[in-house]
């Protein structure tokens, strides 16, 4: 079922980027790395159903949000139906089982709320208290893409848990992203000029149970849509407004209950 643009419910707050990647992983990838901001930088908070204020930099807790809402530009969205088609890949960019080369980082050190760590199985995110946790390559900086991303959830909250990746990263207040819920849902989302908005939502096609078990999680970039692809089950797309330049990664997200996922490998194709 697809549903118009809105607000996210979703708090987040900004992971730090990572150091750059093991060099041998990357496959003889020649993109250009995107600049990495350092830790303390975020995005706003929410409360569901109303935009918050943008939290300060050093990381003081932000302002109390407010009823007034943000506009934000609707994208055209298209009706699309699940199929078992595989995606259109193209050659490939860059490649990772996040073993090495990547960082491990707690954020905030004093108390974290969210955390990536570098495990012999691959890179293993844990957040709780309403975080979003996201680490982006600095080894991708790609428009037209098929990218996908393997994940087992290890501790999954039904009731507000996700895991996926991000895309399409310029800077802290521009990127994309796509989320499969422990409920069994999705969400295709957008940030632009500093505001949130969730392009595209539903539940998974019967079958499809994200919960446990190992997943991958596929995103296709091209001619202006985006569709989104479940273990290989192509589960929605929409039409989007540009296509920029930008890096990839990992991404999890909670509202309030720990939710902790260990991801395997990241996989990015180059489309023409």
């Amino acid at each position: 079922m697809r549903h118009r643009a809105a607000l996210s419910f979703v708090a987040f707050l900004m992971l730090a980027a990572m150091a750059c990647n093991l060099p041998g992983a990357a496959n003889g990838a020649t993109a250009t790395p995107t600049v990495t901001p350092t830790p303390g930088d975020g995005v706003p908070t929410a409360t569901p159903g109303r935009d918050g204020d943008e939290p300060e930099s050093d990381g003081t807790p932000p302002a109390e949000p407010t009823d007034e809402v943000a506009p934000t530009q609707t994208p055209t969205i298209t009706v699309a139906v699940p199929t078992s088609e595989p995606p259109v890949t193209g050659s490939r960019l860059y490649d990772t089982d996040f073993t090495s080369g990547w960082s491990n980082i707690l954020i905030p050190e004093e108390d974290p709320q969210g955390a990536a760590r570098v495990t012999s199985d691959g890179y293993e995110f844990e957040v709780a208290r309403a975080w979003g946790h996201w680490v982006f390559s600095t080894r991708v900086d790609v428009s037209a893409f098929y990218a996908e991303v393997r994940a087992r959830p290890l501790e999954c909250p039904v009731s507000d848990g996700g895991y996926g990746m991000m895309f399409h990263y310029e800077n802290n207040d521009n990127l994309r992203s796509v989320l499969v819920t422990c409920n069994n849902r999705y969400q295709i989302r957008e940030r632009r000029g500093g505001t949130t908005a969730t392009i595209a939502s539903g539940n998974l096609p019967g079958g499809l149970d994200v919960a446990t078990g190992e997943h991958v999680v596929g995103v296709s970039a091209r001619d202006d849509k985006l569709a989104l692809y479940v273990d290989g089950v192509r589960v929605d797309e929409v039409e989007i407004d540009g296509m920029p330049q930008g890096d990839v990664g990992p991404y999890v997200s909670t509202a309030n209950s720990a939710l902790k996922v260990l991801f395997t490998q990241l996989t990015v194709y180059q489309q023409e």
